[in-house]
């Protein structure tokens, strides 16, 4: 029994490829201005490994997009960290400036050992091959 109106296999293939890169429900369907019902309804007919593949790659997406802004938000760090060696920049701060810079450089030091202890020891607990 036909649910509406019938959608050109050009949407259904452009939907069926947007699902499959990793987007989701709601997203697709807000895009290609369709139910969310329909697409969930077309993304059951994906081959439930082909979906587990995609999830994979989604997450080591998402792994390597937060590594690549760890890593620039470290370095960043790193180069605010360096001011405090600087004798004129260190000099010319009042001591409520250097006081609140010193708390949040250390605060935030310990909240990255912290996680860093936590991201180390549960990867240790992963399964090979997963991120």
């Amino acid at each position: 029994m036909a649910r509406g109106k019938r959608h050109d296999d050009t949407t259904r293939a452009a939907v069926m490829a947007a699902l499959l890169a990793g987007q989701g429900v709601n997203e697709v369907a807000a895009a290609y201005n369709l139910d969310s019902g329909l697409v969930s309804r077309w993304k059951a007919k994906i081959p439930a490994t082909q979906l587990q593949q995609v999830a994979v790659e989604k997450k080591e997406r998402l792994v390597d997009l937060i590594e690549n802004h760890l890593i620039a938000s470290l370095k960043g760090a790193a180069k605010v960290a360096c001011q405090a060696d600087n004798d004129k920049w260190r000099d010319s701060q009042t001591a409520s400036d250097l006081a609140i810079f010193y708390g949040v450089l250390s605060d935030k030091s310990i909240r990255l050992l912290e996680i860093a202890s936590r991201v180390f020891a549960s990867a240790d607990s992963q399964p090979p091959g997963l991120p």
